[in-house]
């Protein structure tokens, strides 16, 4: 039988009834004596801690994360997005998604570089993506609100998204140009002062993100 489809609670139940079964064979088949009770009383407790052991190391496993490096799992992202973009904003999601996808490119030659950075440039694009959500959301709701002080408001938010994702390209950008001269002139490359650039750009863009919770 395939259990596969099964959940957790599922799977504990007919574990239970089974080891009830196996508990009652055990006694039936070994007969009726104190040992045979405790002997098989510590298997059932045994196989059953074994379980929720296990269970528990699984939900404290976190999921794998995507590798938003890899281009086909970013764009992904992207059209995910772009179909909750109303058409009349079409212009405006084209650019963020320009911006986007230059962020990205930068991203991945900067792991080229220096692929001790490669979890500093993950963390980022993820606020990348963070934002451009944000953005998206704001087109939706720009198209819904009618009042000139919420359109107002509507407006300072996408352009906030929009600075905060140039300023991330350019500060990858540059980031990306320091690396490659300093390999071209063989200069050392400090990795922990690259890596707080990075950690501070993401503290900018989720310092942003925090305010349009």
């Amino acid at each position: 039988m395939n259990l596969s489809h099964l959940s957790s609670r599922s799977l504990t139940f007919y574990l239970g009834l089974a080891v009830g079964v196996g508990y009652a064979c055990f006694v039936a088949w070994l007969g009726l004596r104190l040992i045979v009770l405790l002997t098989g009383g510590l298997i059932a407790i045994a196989t059953i801690g074994f379980w929720f052991w296990q269970l528990r190391r699984d939900r404290s496993t976190p999921a794998p994360t995507p590798d938003l490096l890899q281009p086909e799992v970013f764009l992904k992202q992207l059209i995910a997005m772009e179909v909750q973009v109303p058409n009349a904003t079409r212009s405006t999601w084209q650019v963020a998604q320009q911006q986007a996808e230059a962020i990205h490119q930068a991203a991945t030659q900067i792991a080229q570089y220096e692929p001790t950075l490669i979890p500093d440039l993950l963390e980022t694009l993820h606020t990348v993506l963070v934002l451009v959500t944000n953005l998206v959301q704001t087109l939706q709701v720009s198209q819904q609100v009618q009042t000139p002080q919420y359109q107002a408001l509507g407006q300072q938010q996408l352009e906030r998204n929009q600075l905060q994702l140039q300023t991330t390209h350019q500060q990858l950008q540059e980031l990306r140009d320091q690396i490659a001269i300093e390999q071209l002139e063989q200069r050392t490359v400090t990795t922990s002062a690259l890596s707080t650039k990075l950690q501070t750009l993401i503290a900018e863009n989720t310092s942003l993100i925090s305010t349009q919770r």
